[in-house]
């Protein structure tokens, strides 16, 4: 597998792939992701060549820190939105505008196969950072305008359900400044 030379246009494939179910929609970023030279190897040259380090991952992704460029590489294994590849796509552009301190951005694909790709996306990496508390989060989004829906880091407001808001997914800077690093969005 190559090299990633161009950044797709993630609302652009978001739209097209839409259109497709979840089994298509693996087949036709296998062929687009190679036509628009947007392959990545996490696993081999790729990695490799950044000097990449894979380093402690959720459930949903698989993280190589990037220590030349200050990023985290995340690989989104589609485990909790069925394979469907559009619907993370869509989670990704409702996660930034929440939280742009720490946007992520589509930088390509990991292809196994024609019907197993894994997008892969980059986030800032907060350095010198430690986990934030509950009362820190609890604190931060009643200031974003967010209500707990329960003790289980799931909070709303009129228009967005958020969960997964815990100690593990929101750091602070070395400055003091909340970062949520993971989360999942929905639209009410």
């Amino acid at each position: 597998m190559g090299n990633s030379t161009s950044q797709p246009d993630a609302q652009s494939l978001r739209t097209e792939l839409e259109k497709l179910n979840r089994f298509e929609q693996h087949r036709f970023v296998y062929l687009w992701a190679q036509k628009e030279h947007c392959v990545l190897d996490l696993f081999g040259d790729f990695a490799k060549e950044r000097s990449l380090v894979l380093f402690r991952s959720g459930n949903e992704c698989e993280n190589w820190l990037d220590t030349r460029n200050n990023l985290v590489y995340k690989m989104n294994t589609l485990m909790h939105v069925g394979e469907d590849i559009a619907r993370l796509l869509q989670r990704v552009e409702m996660f930034n505008e929440l939280f742009p301190d720490s946007p992520l951005t589509l930088v390509g694909f990991q292809l196994f196969s024609e019907t197993h790709v894994c997008p892969v996306f980059t986030q800032p990496f907060i350095d010198e950072a430690r986990f934030a508390t509950d009362e820190e989060i609890l604190l931060y989004m009643e200031q974003k305008g967010f209500r707990p829906v329960d003790n289980e880091g799931n909070f709303e407001n009129n228009e967005f359900m958020l969960s997964d808001i815990r100690p593990k997914n929101v750091l602070v800077s070395y400055s003091g400044a909340i970062v949520v690093i993971d989360a999942e969005v929905a639209r009410k």
